[in-house]
């Protein structure tokens, strides 16, 4: 009995790990971006993007009447993103992307939820584009900098395996479909920048320690 209960709870179950994983997954991210004066790893627009994604899906879940523990979930990485993004800005002293994107970024969604409050369909296209655009652009830039300053690769590879169990637990429950093409994307593209970010932080290793070797 105790198995078949877990079973039945498994998109529960699966909601709430992701969840726990988007905080632990955050960690390292969140202390990255604090300790390392060097931010040239980050996109510039990835935090940005990340937050627009992440706000329309915790939208079109709440917007579907989607398991409330996926709600929770979604909302815990929303407001995790948001945090990320405001520590970025202030970091980057790019105050004028404050003002100029995120006043852009308001009116979009104003004008999306105005037109297109119930057609979660063309909403959640828009977020399927602006995870693509965070991503394709945090890789081209980690090719472009050659360097993973200002982001963990852990951050990555643990988010990616909450995506994982979200993906699952979504189609459990059979939510909207254009939902969790979104949020297959992500992680498609997530474990792309684990890769690099892995790459490159390697390298950043065993260059100081080729150094602290020449030292000594």
């Amino acid at each position: 009995m105790e198995f078949f209960k877990i079973i039945l709870n498994l998109p529960e179950i699966l909601s709430s790990l992701y969840a726990i994983l988007m905080i632990v997954g955050y960690i390292p991210g969140l202390i990255a971006l604090v300790k390392s004066k060097d931010l040239t790893g980050v996109g510039k627009y990835f935090w940005f993007f990340i937050v627009l994604t992440v706000g329309i899906s915790f939208y079109n879940l709440i917007n579907t009447e989607a398991n409330i523990f996926q709600v929770y979930a979604v909302g815990i990485n929303l407001l995790l993103g948001i945090v990320c993004l405001g520590i970025y800005l202030i970091k980057s002293r790019r105050y004028s992307i404050v003002i100029r994107d995120l006043s852009v970024f308001l009116i979009v969604l104003i004008i999306l939820t105005y037109l297109y409050a119930d057609k979660p369909h063309i909403t959640q296209t828009v977020a399927s584009i602006s995870i693509v655009l965070a991503y394709i652009g945090q890789i081209g830039n980690y090719y472009k900098s050659k360097t993973s300053a200002g982001t963990s690769r852990w951050l990555f590879l643990i988010m990616g395996t909450g995506l994982m169990c979200l993906i699952t637990s979504m189609t459990l429950t059979h939510t909207y479909p254009h939902i969790i093409a979104t949020e297959a994307f992500n992680f498609v593209l997530i474990m792309v920048c684990y890769l690099q970010a892995n790459y490159y932080e390697r390298g950043l290793k065993y260059e100081k320690d080729s150094k602290l070797g020449k030292s000594s």
